[in-house]
């Protein structure tokens, strides 16, 4: 599983051998393919399959737009801490592409709402931190800033505990 998902992020730069085998459109439905396999068994018993061994394989994935999508829905379905930080750090980046920000917060909410807050409070008192500096920036980023501390009850309770820190 891992030799499929590492083999969908790679980009085809015509020195690897397998290139010539193997198309980037191939290596990514293979990637897609692990990918369903892994959420569709954490859907089935997600005590039985222990993948957050994973998550560093996922977070390389989140990285290419072809297959954030499915990344983040089984990152979500993880949702330890290594999980929601991935998440919650693809969302905040100004250089990633607003779609990809959007699935990563979305995910990120949906983690919070399986498996309660897995952030430390310092890392949600500098999402709430980046929120606010976003004043000056598009709506549509603080949208997704937003999306993330718009997330359960929880959240905001952690928050306002970080805050006395």
């Amino acid at each position: 599983m891992k030799f499929i998902v590492d083999q969908a992020v790679r980009r085809a730069d015509g020195k690897d051998a397998g290139s010539a085998i193997i198309s980037a459109a191939e290596r990514r439905q293979h990637g897609l393919f692990a990918l369903t396999a892994l959420a569709n068994l954490l859907d089935l018993n997600p005590k039985l399959y222990e993948f957050s061994q994973q998550v560093p394989q996922l977070v390389s994935a989140l990285e290419d737009p072809g297959l954030c999508e499915a990344a983040a829905a089984v990152l979500a379905r993880i949702g330890n801490h290594p999980a929601q930080t991935a998440l919650v750090e693809m969302a905040s980046r100004p250089e990633v592409a607003a779609g990809q920000r959007t699935i990563a917060a979305t995910m990120l909410a949906e983690a919070i709402r399986a498996h309660g807050v897995q952030l430390t409070r310092p890392q949600v008192a500098m999402q709430y931190q980046r929120y606010n500096a976003s004043a000056a920036a598009t709506p549509e980023t603080q949208k997704i800033l937003g999306a993330g501390l718009d997330a359960p009850a929880a959240f905001g309770a952690l928050f306002v505990t970080a805050s006395l820190l």
